[in-house]
């Protein structure tokens, strides 16, 4: 995100743990290229596009919907259907462009709302197959009303940067605005409007805030309190340093004798 490069495929070994559940509960990413491969003499071969299982392909479609993937990188000329090539390769073994054709959007409002309690239960559902993102939201404790769908619900982003969040939504029912970015409570705060409100862990990994019919200005920005409390004692003990250096560095000065003519 530092250099506005995204990928669901992960940067780091040190992923947030919830990230790492959903991509072992998705069996991603090495499932999702397996599924499309099958052994001819003792070698791996491409499969038919009939061939490919319907079922890994509706799971690894649910996992790329749910974080608002729009392309795929891939240096082998997958057998999908919802994958469409738009840039080939632009020299040997450089990866080609698949566009993912069932995308969502970044921020979007769900039909409703289910409660699940425990992780091994969420996990479950969301890939037995009949989860949808788009149809449900998975909660983890009660929300503060029920939600009623409405196809004439809009939001858009107008800032998302490193630290910083910013969506306008008009809603003309009450909803749940879902947001593909990682929960992480540890820092992050909500406001609508100005007001500070509560932000919802939501299918499993992602987050959203809840909007009474209206015009809304949402905004996230992440202001830990151990970090503002980090960089004040940083501050005081750097300015504290600068100080007793000069100190030292006075005490150490001895007057030099005048030179006689």
């Amino acid at each position: 995100m530092y250099h506005l490069l995204q990928s669901v495929y992960g940067y780091h070994a040190a992923k947030l743990k919830i990230y790492q559940d959903l991509l072992d509960a998705y069996r991603m990413p090495n499932a999702f290229l397996m599924k499309y491969l099958k052994m001819v003499d003792g070698q791996y071969t491409f499969k038919d596009k009939k061939e490919v299982s319907q079922a890994d392909t509706k799971l690894h479609n649910t996992f790329l919907r749910l974080l608002n993937v729009r392309y795929v990188l891939s240096q082998y000329p997958l057998p999908d259907t919802t994958l469409k090539m738009v840039f080939p390769p632009p020299a040997r073994g450089l990866p080609a462009v698949f566009e993912f054709a069932d995308s969502l959007p970044r921020v979007f409002f769900p039909k409703r709302m289910l409660d699940i309690q425990g992780k091994d239960a969420i996990l479950r559902h969301m890939t037995s197959g009949q989860f949808d993102p788009e149809e449900t939201a998975v909660l983890e404790e009660k929300p503060p009303f029920d939600i009623v769908a409405s196809d004439s619900n809009r939001a858009m982003i107008k800032a998302w940067d490193l630290h910083r969040i910013e969506i306008h939504a008009e809603t003309k029912t009450r909803s749940l605005l879902a947001i593909s970015e990682i929960y992480y409570p540890a820092g992050w705060k909500a406001t609508v409007d100005g007001k500070e409100v509560k932000i919802y862990k939501t299918d499993y990994m992602l987050r959203s805030v809840f909007l009474e019919p209206g015009k809304h200005d949402i905004r996230m920005e992440f202001k830990p309190d151990k970090f503002r409390l980090g960089l004040l004692v940083t501050l005081v003990t750097s300015g504290l340093l600068i100080l007793g250096t000069g100190i030292g560095i006075r005490r150490k000065t001895v007057k030099l004798p005048e030179t006689q003519p």
